[in-house]
């Protein structure tokens, strides 16, 4: 295995961490070796001795962190293990690395009762809600808490930015640093492949995972609505209006709907 020098901006995400950390970009952007470099590096420094690593599935996480040319087991050296539980970990240089599938909402069972000292999850935004939470908990107690997210833009609204990342910088909370990655990050792909990549998309896709922007999929299925203009109103003076229409869905096993 060879790894080309870094960019100054990688270099700076890998070996400047501080207590929450978002890779955020384009897809084959360097984001995730960056940020599992960086999470290595961490878990020989800090003083506990117990860590985590998730993905939205058990097989995600393998196969997009742990295993492969560039995963956490060929970067570090570290081994695979099974607790008596059946609980799935790492060894690495004295520390455990337990690793889980994250994306429903019994998720977070997995990991009660767990005290970490950091967190590394890939794809954040396809993690459960309460899953969050509780990983967030299990690190409270940590001596140098950390946490290492990564994930391919979204929608703006999207609820990841609303309750975390965009809360963080909005509130300027200490201890945050975000890092936003494009193709030209990744010092292995040449102009030929980039072009090659970007082909393989349109859209709001070649938007989000080619030039790792947020943008909202609309349009995609009626042509008409392909702004908000479109789609919105000024009803402040709302009694000039002779008639109006209330859209139903209507229920039958689940709840009725009315918009």
């Amino acid at each position: 295995m060879k790894l080309l020098p870094f960019s100054d901006k990688v270099n700076d995400s890998i070996f400047n961490t501080e207590t929450f950390n978002v890779w955020e970009g384009s897809v084959r952007s360097s984001k995730t070796i960056a940020s599992l470099l960086a999470f290595a590096i961490y878990t020989q420094e800090s003083p506990d001795s117990t860590f985590l690593m998730t993905g939205s599935t058990m097989g995600s996480v393998s196969r997009n962190c742990i295993n492969g040319d560039f995963g956490f087991m060929a970067l570090t050296g570290a081994t695979q293990h099974t607790d008596t539980d059946g609980s799935k970990f790492l060894a690495y240089k004295g520390k455990v690395i337990y690793y889980a599938g994250a994306d429903n909402v019994s998720s977070y069972r997995k990991i009660r009762g767990l005290t970490i000292g950091g967190w590394y999850a890939d794809e954040i935004n396809l993690h459960h809600k309460d899953f969050i939470v509780e990983a967030m908990n299990r690190s409270l107690a940590s001596r140098d808490r950390r946490m290492f997210w990564t994930l391919n833009p979204e929608a703006p609204a999207h609820w990841i930015y609303r309750d975390y990342i965009d809360r963080w910088a909005n509130e300027e909370v200490d201890g945050y640093r975000y890092h936003h990655f494009t193709l030209d990050d990744n010092p292995a792909i040449t102009e030929e492949r980039k072009a090659e990549i970007a082909q393989q998309y349109s859209g709001v896709f070649y938007q989000r995972y080619i030039l790792g922007l947020r943008v909202m999929a609309t349009g995609l299925i009626y042509s008409e609505f392909m702004n908000n203009d479109d789609l919105a109103f000024d009803f402040s003076n709302w009694n000039e209006y002779t008639e109006m229409f209330v859209a139903c869905d209507y229920g039958i096993q689940n709840a009725m709907v009315y918009l």
